[in-house]
């Protein structure tokens, strides 16, 4: 049923073709072969099984039917003619086996052989899932093989045979019973899905991975030898290593489940044919894989746990998904028992197994054979990468046979000496020799004495040269040494930034001071707490900012840049040159945090000389740069803007406003500037202000390098400056304000592919370290998502005043051998990529769930992004909305030619279904002129204000105003995956789909008593709409045509196929709605009302009359699936019969009987293929054969298949 189900829903999945394939090196009788199936299908039941759908809205899903008589056919592929390679024959079988089954119309299996030569064939059977498990196929192959034997030597089959209704019959009394159900709604209690990110760029969709290995046989020996001394299985013991290592990949913090795939036959039924497997899942509890436990201690828990469920299997997949998502992770031990060798003409065969595909899972399968122990894994690459996962099982097997009381905490993911080279050293080779000996103020005052008359910084106000800057400097640097500041004293440094900011910034480090920038837009309150927290005696700020401070000036002496200058200048004009050490402190800056209270992070002069001469060397600066300066003042950038160029003897300019594009823009053309650094939003503006000037006028020639930094930046983002500026690099760079700024970057010149989901942070920097570890600094694998943690000279102090921050943040460096050496815990989320590159992903403490789903709150941001007229946007979760946790974004409208400039969000939410699942639309969108920033420069998620709507559906809630809505409310509120359906709300906006849509009026008609069809949901669409087709009994004045998506546009029509009703066209109307005005034409006397067309002409002016009440002249666009086309073409010559001219008929997966007929078809074929139904499934009747199949018995036995498969009225 769930197979079923699957194949529903997603017509095109492959997760329920399997089969297998054998080379026969013999001569190969295929008459007899064919005779030989055909004892066997008429034999087994269960090879004549077929799937009919229900029609009839009260009934179920559909059934599962034996033919009573059926011809097997096997496909003869002849390749005999030339040679084959072995990657095109794989690529044939595959293609045989793997595909999608069209289960209301298609045989459910398939036989072939291909012909290689006149003794080499390879005999294929392709099988849908839920028909034969693979132990069926095992005993398939076996009867199939005796059968062809017996024939050859004159005997007459014997084929046994064991009904798979017997098991039906008996799983039916024992599955889903109440006592199941509640046993498993309490273990699956606190189950949540896991879930695995894919490094960038993410391949695209293809047949699925199989990655395969075998222990060693001492080492299987060994495992062998620990599961008796244990006494558990081996399939146990695989079981819990892939669930702690899942548990690595994953960062699982909560409950999750495996899947586990068992073989699920009864006494008697070893060799019976069907779908015997159950999935049951083994629950890992987040207790059990705590890194205090014993590996013994997890297999104990999960030898308890398969007790427990001994007698609790019979629960059906349906059931689970009702109770808890599934998990994507999936387990098999030993289940392809036809792996085993047989003999066949003489020769020994291994039948080989073509597992089903894993769909959206990962699916790891041990299995003995021949002594040997197999691993498999099997995935798709654009779901999962394994990095190693196979040997990494083994590793960690190894470790257990090695130190059997191991705890989970000993337990080593990176275990090879090669991969620890790799992690530790060829990735962190970054060891360079600048002259760190100095500070930073003395490396200015070296281009200061250099070149005193060159311009050293620029802004609105004034210029100073590097000769006048030093003087100023110098002397607030006596000043602050007469009011008692001393070596690695902090002073507060509260100005707006400009020329005077660098000299108070240069005269407190020369004083032997460390500089605490207070960014003056911050609020007063969090200025008075930065004061009073760092503990400064001296403030340098400006008279128009004194009151910034009053409420805390006892105690702290102020002095302004401005007021104060005539005092200030009366000191020495002379360097200080006082004896600072390059590890003294050079300034400390407040973090932000993402809760309490700030924390001042301390740098000291060697980390940040560090920083800017990597930086140099990374973007070729040999000597003299330009820089434009942009950030706050309060943000680590800022220290390398303002004080990079001048230890290199470059130029400062000042922005006073990074969002006034236009000035921006100005001065990098008129300063000649060489890089600019901006955060994303910043850059967005910049670019959109670009793109309206003409082109001539664009060009930035002395502009090198564009930085974005200070939050993720996307690819969008990059793509745009390249394709405005492709000679200019995007440099993408990463690094916290605890260890100097950037540690990691990444040099981006060439567009991004569209696969390419995020932007590599890059490589570390100089003199850098970068390591990926677990919640116990144990090094993760390339690939594995964990903590980034930074090492080297950049790494900072600590936190001032915080010993307790400082102690859980900066940590002794575990893999380095210096003593003292500290290492920073980011408590950002990252990974290694196959180059060495590093990938940034999430902080670690903001794991989104929302409705037990993990969301990635970015992937969502992209998808709104790449909508059109939405220049911003950021989303988050609120804990306040209606119901719980939700997702709720903010827009923010562009301005581009050609967008609408009103962004409206139920639209938005209505196109962001389009591209994400249910549970990633946001439920509010909240539509903004501007996002709120911080300071500096970073979208302030704490001030996003809460929405006035929630749009559980596409509106406001309207609720029901009479009985007959409040029925239908809570029929759509059962089976709809929202929490409140309003009556306004529309059925397929909510998510609904064709297979809900029956179960909703299946639910309806119970509830009304009446004999609705779906088409009735198509046309109202809203539970308002349906109440008034209910009570006002409207359903046999509906007619014919059934609006869908109606508009403004030009109407598109689309004919019904085989069955008659036309919600099969749901999804393509939205998807088409933008450009038609979409109706359907359903059949007549679908409902019973009437009776039904007599004949084709007859249909051909009904529902051309029906066209013509919508649509009075032409031209006609016309649609039809399957026979739907056929009839498409009908109505189109009635039309043009009438003299109106037709422009398209459209027809998807449509057959010609003019074709057929050409070909010999019979009457009795070409009905079969009109009505999606297998005419070999019927064998002739007395006097068909003499009539090429077109007796009335044969036609009335066709009719009557159709009946049963519901596509024809029983009438």
């Amino acid at each position: 049923y769930d197979m079923f189900m699957d194949n529903l829903v997603n017509p095109s999945s492959l997760q329920s073709s399997h089969g297998w394939n054998i080379h026969i090196h013999r001569a190969l009788d295929l008459g007899l072969w064919q005779q030989a199936l055909r004892e066997i299908v008429q034999a087994q039941p269960m090879l004549r099984a077929r799937f009919v759908a229900a029609q009839k809205a009260n009934l179920d899903m559909g059934y599962l039917v034996i033919q009573s008589q059926l011809e097997p056919v096997v496909e003869v592929i002849d390749k005999s003619a030339e040679p084959i390679s072995e990657q095109a024959l794989a690529s044939l079988i595959n293609g045989l086996i793997y595909k999608p089954y069209a289960v209301e119309h298609e045989p459910l299996i398939r036989y072939y052989v291909i012909k290689l030569a006149p003794d080499h064939n390879v005999v294929i059977t392709a099988v849908h899932h839920a028909i034969l498990d693979g132990a069926s196929l095992n005993v398939l192959w076996l009867q199939w093989t005796t059968a062809y034997n017996q024939l050859q030597r004159g005997e007459t089959p014997r084929i046994a045979t064991v009904p798979f209704s017997d098991y039906v019959d008996d799983e039916r009394q024992k599955m889903d019973t109440a006592p199941v159900l509640a046993f498993w709604q309490n273990k699956l209690a606190q189950v949540e899905p896991l879930d695995f990110t894919v490094p960038s760029p993410v391949p695209g969709p293809d047949h699925f991975v199989t990655r395969e290995g075998y222990l060693s046989d001492d080492h299987w020996a060994g495992v062998k030898r620990f599961c008796r001394q244990h006494r558990i299985t081996p399939s146990l013991y695989f079981k819990c290593l892939f669930g702690y290592l899942v548990q690595q990949y994953c960062r699982s913090d909560s409950d999750f489940s495996i899947q586990e795939t068992m073989a699920g036959r009864i006494k008697g039924h070893q060799e019976a044919r069907g779908c015997y497997i159950q999935e049951i899942p083994l629950v890992f509890s987040k207790q059990v894989l705590s890194a205090e436990q014993r590996f013994t201690d997890v297999l104990e828990y999960a030898r308890q746990f398969q007790k427990s469920i001994k007698d609790q299997r019979l629960i059906s997949i349906g059931k689970q998904l009702a109770l808890a998502p599934k998990g994507r992770i999936g387990f098999m031990y030993n289940f392809y028992q036809f792996l085993a060798s047989s003999e066949f003409l003489g020769e020994q065969l291994s039948p080989e197994g073509t597992p089903s595909d894993p769909a959206n899972n990962v699916q790891f399968v041990v299995t003995e054979v021949a002594g040997r122990l197999k691993l498999n894994l099997f995935y798709h690459q654009h779901l999962f990468a394994d990095f190693g996962m196979l040997q990494r099982i083994q590793d960690l097997s190894e470790q257990v046979l090695r130190n059997p009381d191991i705890r989970l905490a000993q337990f080593e993911l990176v275990s090879s000496p090669a991969e620890k080279v790799t992690l530790l050293e060829s990735w962190n080779a970054t060891e360079r020799h600048y002259d760190l000996g100095s500070c930073l103020h003395q490396k200015f005052e070296v281009n200061a004495q250099a070149r005193p008359d060159a311009m050293a910084i620029i802004d609105d106000q004034r210029a100073y040269t590097y000769g006048e800057l030093n003087r100023r400097a110098n002397q607030i640097a006596h000043y602050l040494i007469e009011q008692g500041v001393q070596s690695n004293h902090l002073v507060g440094l509260c100005a707006d930034r400009s020329c005077d900011f660098l000299v108070g910034i240069l005269g407190i480090m020369k004083a032997g001071g460390a500089y605490v920038p207070m960014d003056p837009k911050y609020p007063d309150d969090r200025i008075e707490y930065m004061i009073s927290n760092s503990e400064v005696s001296v403030l340098i700020t400006q008279e128009h900012l004194l009151n910034k401070s009053d409420a805390v000036a006892n105690g702290v002496h102020r002095v302004c840049l401005d007021r104060d200058w005539p005092v200030i200048q009366g000191y020495s004009a002379a360097n200080p040159n006082l004896d600072i050490s390059s590890r003294n402190r050079a300034y400390m800056i407040y973090t932000s945090g993402s809760t309490g209270l700030p924390k001042g992070a301390i740098i000291r002069h060697d980390g940040a000389l560090n920083h800017i001469e990597a930086e140099c060397e990374v973007l070729a600066f040999a000597g003299a740069f330009s820089f434009l300066q942009t950030a706050p003042s309060s943000s680590d950038i800022s220290v390398w803007q303002f004080v990079g160029p001048v230890t290199r003897g470059g130029k400062v300019v000042v922005l006073d406003d990074v969002t006034h594009s236009e000035k921006l823009f100005r001065l990098v053309k008129e300063n000649k500037i060489d890089v600019v650094e901006l955060v994303p939003v910043a850059l967005q503006l910049l670019m959109e202000f670009v793109r309206q000037l003409p082109p001539a006028e664009r060009a930035l020639p002395s502009l090198r390098w564009m930085m974005a930094t200070g939050e993720a930046v996307s690819t969008e983002l990059v793509n745009d400056w390249l394709a405005l500026y492709p000679h200019i690099p995007v440099v993408n760079a990463y690094g916290p304000t605890e260890a100097a700024d950037d540690v990691i970057q990444c040099a981006i010149s060439a567009p991004l592919p569209p696969a390419q989901k995020t932007v590599p942070i890059g490589k570390p920097l100089a003199n850098l370290k970068v390591y990926i570890v677990d919640e116990l600094l144990r090094l993760v694998p390339a690939g594995v998502a964990g903590e980034i943690c930074i090492g080297g000279i950049g790494v900072g102090e600590g936190y001032w005043r915080n010993p307790e921050k400082t102690a859980q943040s900066f940590v002794a460096d575990p893999f380095t051998t210096g003593t003292g050496a500290l290492m920073y815990r980011t408590g950002d989320l990252g990974r290694w990529l196959r180059d060495g590159s590093v990938e940034y992903l999430d902080r670690v403490d903001n794991q989104v769930k929302v409705r037990g789903f993990r969301i990635e709150l970015g992937e969502v941001e992209a998808a709104l992004s790449s909508l059109p007229g939405v220049r911003e946007n950021v989303v988050i979760v609120r804990d306040d909305m209606p119901g719980g946790a939700a997702l709720a974004a903010y827009v923010v409208p562009g301005h581009e030619p050609g967008t609408d400039p009103e962004l409206d969000p139920q639209r938005l939410r209505g196109q962001l279904r389009e591209s994400l699942p249910d549970f990633m639309v946001p439920a509010a969108i909240t539509v903004m002129e501007a996002l709120p920033l911080t300071p500096a420069g970073k979208i302030d998620r704490k001030s996003l204000p809460r929405p006035a709507v929630i749009q559980s559906g596409c509106g406001d809630y309207v609720a029901p105003r009479t009985d007959t809505e409040s029925i239908l409310v809570d029929i759509w509120e059962s089976l709809m995956p929202v929490q409140r359906v309003s009556v306004t709300d529309n059925f397929f906006e909510l998510g609904g789909h064709s297979l809900l849509g029956v179960r909703i009026m299946s639910k309806v008609n119970q509830a009304f008593g009446t004999q609705l069809q779906v088409a009735a949901l198509l046309s109202t669409q809203t539970i308002a709409k349906l109440a008034l087709l209910i009570d006002a009994s409207e359903e046999q004045a509906m007619g014919l045509v059934v609006p869908i998506a109606v508009s403004e546009h030009p109407p598109i029509f689309m004919i019904h196929p085989v069955g008659g009703d036309v919600l099969c066209y749901a999804d393509l109307a939205r998807a088409l709605s933008d450009q038609f005005s979409v109706y359907g034409i359903r059949a007549k006397g679908l409902d019973g009302s009437c009776a039904p067309a007599q004949s084709m002409d007859e249909i051909a002016r009904l529902y051309a009359d029906s066209i013509l009440q919508v649509q009075a002249q032409g031209p006609y666009q016309l649609l039809g699936q399957s026979l739907g086309g056929i009839l498409a073409q009908a109505v189109a010559a009635q039309l043009e019969r009438m003299g109106h001219r037709v422009e398209n008929i459209v027809m998807l997966d449509t057959f010609s009987p003019q074709h057929l007929r050409a070909g010999g078809a019979s009457t009795a074929e070409i009905l079969s293929r009109a009505l999606g139904v297998n005419s070999g499934a019927l064998a002739p009747q007395s006097g068909a054969s003499e009539n090429n199949g077109n007796s009335e018995v044969y036609i009335e036995s066709i009719y009557r298949l159709g009946v049963q498969a519901g596509v024809l009225p029983a009438e």
